[in-house]
């Protein structure tokens, strides 16, 4: 569902509060410029500058955030995207989009930018006629993007056509397509879970290829602007790049009923312990379950599991063999069954996405743990219940430290694509 619409505010950099109980709290955070994009390839997300050295994502150590891309992430609002990197360096203009945050604040990233960039194309493309098929799977995002490709046109004169599918039947069909070399499709999404798989195989285009072309490239158009941390993921053990983001899910706590926190005493968990104390004392009070999640135990448990010490892997990416048969993975498997058993709603633990979406919309459920793209709707759904006590936090820390994780989706060539050259 799309969010709903806000008053446009005048550019400016936008800032993020934590509050009380967040591991930042009383911190403000300022973003600072974020990247520039194309209108297939653009940067959405940067991750917490706010996390210490120490910080990995799923094993894997978190890049230091530069300054042009420091703070929270950016939530970029497609709609309000002209996708322009202005001369001095500092990419698109950013304003805020009102959402509410932990401490009471309402700010939150979004973006504004002129609409005749130059990303979109200089004068009509030596492509034009061209019409280009692209695919993703359903996010708000991409609902958005379609309504740039009218202007896209104009300006370079190539068409675009543009299937978005449900998240399983689109892995499962672009899988397949991608395994016979076929040439459907000239831009897809090159999902986070099947990266390794895409990439490693060759299935996928090596966009270097293009982006170093200065006849294929605009000249202010700059692949450095990308998140580092962002790109890592679709990039091969050479460097080479395969993707650009477009969306970075990095993990945040989501509390709907905060004012239940607030009315103890206490703030936003900042550890584990600190989940199990607030969980105890708001447990059912006004029949709030005091934690809600889906069934993807494989994505939600991790960060728990690493903060406990444990990991999935030996020594990731170098030795993949798993490590899941360890005491420390045993005692963090009881502990986040226990979280789930003990304090989630009646039959949490077979919950869809769905289902643990709506038990925080209708207030039924205080606190996830889940990708900030999952955290929004408390805020903005129309339907939602909890818009003025929603509040958001970092992940909650064990004794190894505070593991967020993180997925990061963008758009990539095919490799049997025809026509390279226009996408």
């Amino acid at each position: 569902m799309a969010p709903e619409r806000t008053p446009e505010p005048p550019p400016s950099h936008t800032r993020m509060r934590f509050g009380a109980g967040s591991a930042a709290a009383g911190r403000t955070l300022d973003p600072g410029p974020p990247a520039s994009a194309a209108i297939f390839v653009a940067v959405a997300s940067t991750m917490p500058a706010s996390v210490n050295s120490r910080t990995r994502i799923f094993g894997f150590p978190w890049p230091r955030v530069g300054h042009r891309h420091n703070g929270l992430p950016n939530i970029f609002h497609p709609r309000r995207c002209g996708l322009r990197r202005y001369k001095d360096g500092h990419g698109v203009r950013c304003s805020p989009a009102p959402i509410r945050c932990a401490g009471g604040s309402s700010d939150f990233i979004g973006c504004d930018v002129d609409r005749d960039a130059a990303v979109l194309g200089q004068a009509k493309s030596k492509y034009a006629g061209t019409t280009l098929r692209g695919a993703a799977f359903s996010l708000p995002f991409h609902e958005y993007l379609r309504g740039y490709f009218s202007e896209f046109e104009d300006k370079t004169g190539i068409k675009v056509a543009f299937d978005i599918q449900a998240f399983r039947v689109y892995n499962q069909r672009m899988d397949r397509e991608l395994s016979t070399r076929g040439s459907t499709y000239d831009v897809i999404i090159v999902t986070f879970i099947y990266q390794n798989r895409w990439i490693g195989a060759g299935w996928v285009s090596d966009l270097d290829e293009y982006t170093s072309d200065a006849n294929a490239t605009p000249g202010d158009w700059d692949p450095a602007d990308f998140v580092p941390g962002v790109q890592a993921s679709m990039r091969d053990p050479k460097g080479h790049t395969y993707a650009y983001g477009v969306e970075a899910g990095a993990m945040i706590l989501t509390a709907a009923r905060s004012d239940l926190i607030e009315k103890t005493g206490r703030g936003l968990p900042a550890t584990f312990d600190d989940v199990i104390k607030v969980c105890e004392t708001v447990h059912n009070k006004e029949g709030v379950a005091a934690w809600t999640a889906d069934k993807l135990h494989h994505w939600n448990w991790i960060p728990y599991l690493m903060g406990m010490g444990g990991g999935v892997f030996k020594d990731p990416p170098q030795n993949l063999t798993p490590t899941l048969d360890t005491p420390t993975a045993a005692r963090a498997a009881q502990w986040y069954a226990g979280l789930l058993t003990r304090f989630g709603p009646d039959g949490v633990l077979s919950y869809t996405d769905d289902q643990a979406m709506q038990s925080q919309l209708s207030g039924r459920a205080n606190m996830r743990s889940q990708a900030i793209t999952w955290g929004l709707p408390p805020a903005k759904n129309p339907d939602s219940t909890v818009k003025h006590t929603v509040r958001y936090g970092l992940v909650p820390a064990g004794p190894a430290c505070a593991f967020p994780g993180v997925a990061c989706h963008g758009f990539g060539i095919p490799a049997g694509s025809r026509k390279k050259g226009a996408a």
